[in-house]
Parts: C-alpha cells; structure tokens; sequence
C-alpha cells in the first residue's frame, strides 16, 4: 500500500511503509506539475499533468497498466485498479488498459456519454454515464459489486472499493 499527494508547488509526492515498494513512491523525475493524482491498492499510480497527459508508474507492469496509449488523449479523470487503469477522454469517453480476466478492462459499448464520472475496485469498475445510469463491469465476488441496486437513482458520486476498501483518489495540499 501507498500514498501520494499533490504539494503546493503541484509536484506529486509518494510515501510507503512497506520494507518492497516495488517503485510506488518512485515518482517519475521528469512528472512535472499535475491537476491530479491516483494512487491504487496494488503497486501503481497515475497521475494527470497540468497539459492532459496520463503518466503511470510503479509495480511490476505484469498486466501492461502502466502503458498509457499516446492515442489516449487529453485525459479529464481517471481510476487505479489493483492491476488495472481507465482513464475518461476530453469526450467522455472510457478507456481501461491491464489485467483482462474477468472483463476487468473491458469497457461496455453501450454507455452513454460523456461519462461523468468514475471509480475503480480491486478487479471491477464502476461510471455513471450520460444516461444518469451507475454501470459496473469486472469481476462479480458474489459480493454485488458489479451490481448497483434499481432504485439508486443519479448519485452525486460513485466510489469503488476492493477487499479492504480504500479510497482511489488522495488530494491532499502539502505546507512547506
């Protein structure tokens, strides 16, 4: 597990306890100033610069979710699966890159966009789409995750969580 932060100067910073950090809090030196930062459950992070580029590191890349595509585009949001990234475009769009098992990085071709929001679990993702509808895809534990109940109505935000869940998003302002 890790955390990074956005400091006051917009440069990102990551910390861990853990004796292997498997390059968590490696920071690419040439990041530069962001808008924002992801950090995941697994060994990955992600971070949007001031310009719209995804930038990812860490971990081992097993499943390829540090390979952000240069057709991807400006980037507006995006979420950090435990071996898995998606990223929403300048037109709303979805795009998920990594591990595949389980339809995990398979986005849906019928939702409606522009997305409007979006959150990842361990092995699962979750958007609410143009049409005001909450759609997950991935992997179904048994727990429901996948699953947003009929009468959930247009949330005012969606928050995706794996075994022990954590938040997917840390926007903290650093002093000094």
């Amino acid at each position: 597990m890790h955390a990074c932060a956005i400091t006051a100067a917009g440069t990102v910073r990551c910390w861990s306890a853990q004796y292997d950090d498997k390059g968590r809090t490696a920071v690419p030196p040439t990041l530069g100033t962001v808008k924002a930062v992801y950090a995941g459950p697994g060994d990955h992070s992600c971070a949007i610069k001031t310009s719209g580029t995804l930038v990812c590191w860490g971990g081992d890349n097993t499943y390829k979710q540090l390979n952000v595509s240069t057709s991807l585009g400006t980037v507006v949001a995006a979420a950090v699966g435990l071996e898995h990234t998606c990223a929403i475009t300048a037109s709303g769009a979805v795009k998920c890159w990594g591990y595949t098992e389980y339809g995990v990085a398979t986005v849906p071709s019928n939702l409606e966009l522009p997305v409007q929001m979006l959150s990842t679990g361990e092995y699962y993702t979750c958007v609410l789409d143009a049409a005001g509808d909450t759609r997950c895809w991935g992997y179904e534990n048994g727990y429901g995750a996948t699953v947003p109940p009929p009468d959930l109505g247009i949330p005012q935000s969606i928050a995706a969580g794996g075994t022990a869940s954590r938040p997917r998003q840390l926007r903290v302002t650093l002093q000094g």
